[in-house]
Formats: C-alpha cells, sequence, structure tokens
C-alpha cells in the first residue's frame, strides 16, 4: 500500500466483524439482507483495495483491530496457548494460509494445519478469523489502536 490510507466502509466493517465473531458468509448475507455472493464479493474487493492476498478474512480481522475500526474493549482471558500456537495465529492475522505459514515455521504443510485446528478446538472458535480477533482481544497481538473509528 502507498501513502494514502484507505477508508473501508461501514458496511465492510459490518462483513468483517461477522467474520470475526464466527459467523459465516451465508449468516451474514442473511443478516444484511444481501445475497452470499454479494458478502464474498465485498469482502474480495475490500482485501484487493488494502493489498491483501492469501487468507483474506484473518488478514482482514487484523487490519480493521490494527487501524481502529473494531474496538478492543476489555482484556479477555485465554487458555495458555504454546508458542508456537501463538507464532501460528500472528501467521493467520498476516493472511498467511496453513502452506504459507508452514514455509514460514520451517514445518510441514500437515503439521501447520494439524496446529490451526488444535488451535481452533482450544479456543473454542468456528474460523482462524474468529481466532485472530480473540488474540486481539487478549493482547496477543502488539499495536492496539486506542481511537476507535467509524466506517464510511
Amino acid at each position: 500500500m502507498s501513502g494514502a490510507e484507505i477508508v473501508v466502509a461501514a458496511r465492510d466493517v459490518a462483513i468483517v466483524t461477522a467474520y470475526a465473531q464466527g459467523h459465516s458468509a451465508r449468516h451474514i448475507a442473511d443478516e444484511l439482507g444481501v445475497s452470499e455472493r454479494a458478502v464474498y464479493t465485498r469482502t474480495q474487493r475490500l482485501a484487493n483495495r488494502l493489498g491483501i492476498v492469501g487468507a483474506q478474512k484473518p488478514a482482514l480481522v487484523d487490519y480493521l483491530y490494527r487501524h481502529g475500526y473494531i474496538a478492543v474493549g476489555e482484556l479477555r482471558a485465554l487458555p495458555y496457548l504454546p508458542p508456537r500456537k501463538v507464532e501460528i495465529l500472528r501467521c493467520a492475522a498476516r493472511g498467511l494460509g496453513y502452506r504459507q505459514t508452514a514455509a514460514e515455521l520451517g514445518i510441514a504443510a500437515n503439521t501447520a494445519s494439524n496446529h490451526r485446528q488444535a488451535l481452533l478446538e482450544l479456543l473454542q472458535v468456528q474460523s482462524i478469523a474468529q481466532a485472530v480477533a480473540l488474540a486481539w482481544e487478549a493482547g496477543l497481538l502488539t499495536e492496539v489502536c486506542t481511537t476507535v473509528r467509524e466506517g464510511k
């Protein structure tokens, strides 16, 4: 991304916030009164505008927290996460899929996939995007933005 900051529309904030809460595209579409295709299209367009490639939903959740579109409230306690699980979360927040995570951490793709699955079970979440949101709310991801913004 270059100099000018990108403003995220309120509808896009609503979609990404719903992903952060563990909702599916179908559920989000029903809640917003739009088609599931419209949810996917808006997600894809936002990711493209922000220069996000790869695992878009967790990276979009990270972006919205990092830039103050989703506020971190009271810090939440999480069960103990071994350092490797925290590394997996940080890779997911950067938009890395399990294969890219494996390459980054020097582990087998199956191992990275197994770590992700174990992480979802440990955190009792539905998706890696929801796990990234929990990581923000637990203070595991740094650079918390203290100013809450509204989508335009």
